[in-house]
């Protein structure tokens, strides 16, 4: 393909990413990421150039099509690489009302923190089992895939993405029962 063909791709489908990124964003999954759009949509533009780079039209799908799918596939790894917050560790102050539950409402008494409430925390989110404990710090709070931890501990994709999924749910449960109050570890 020549430099005018890929120049003439690119321009004809130059809204294409403006589109894919009000789509994407329109997502609840992905409405957090809002105030990223100018990020994404410069991601996206990429994306197009590098999808009209690598375009062969012999395989009989449209350049719509196929640069589509390249740049949601490219925007959502962009949002886990860059703009996914899972991977960091989690910190007392970063949780939702835990400084007031833990200190009674008043933020001033940052020497005398109940570091038996941060322990309790930290025990209600963490998984049972062993391979539920593997899955949680690789995969949910880590960056390994699914498909490399499913390689390392010789089971498929598909059941380490049930145990990810359990261990979420479970964590979720916990986290509400703890600022409720109800969680007794």
């Amino acid at each position: 393909m020549t430099k005018e063909e890929r120049d003439k791709l690119i321009v004809s489908k130059i809204n294409l990413p403006e589109i894919i990124v009000t789509s994407l964003l329109k997502n609840y999954r992905y409405s957090k990421y809002r105030q990223y759009r100018e990020d994404l949509v410069g991601e996206a533009m990429v994306s197009l150039v590098e999808a009209a780079e690598n375009y062969d039209d012999s395989l009989g799908i449209m350049f719509s099509t196929y640069a589509s799918a390249r740049i949601n596939g490219d925007l959502k790894r962009y949002i886990r690489k860059h703009l996914n917050r899972l991977g960091q560790e989690v910190h007392i102050d970063s949780i939702p009302f835990a400084k007031e539950l833990q200190t009674g409402g008043d933020n001033d008494l940052e020497d005398d923190r109940d570091y038996a409430f941060e322990e309790k925390l930290i025990e209600a989110l963490e998984p049972e089992s062993e391979i539920e404990k593997e899955v949680y710090y690789d995969v949910v709070l880590g960056s390994m895939t699914i498909r490399n931890k499913a390689e390392e501990l010789g089971i498929s994709k598909s059941e380490v993405g049930r145990i990810k999924k359990k261990v979420r749910s479970i964590l979720k449960v916990n986290y509400n029962k703890f600022i409720e109050g109800d969680y007794h570890g």
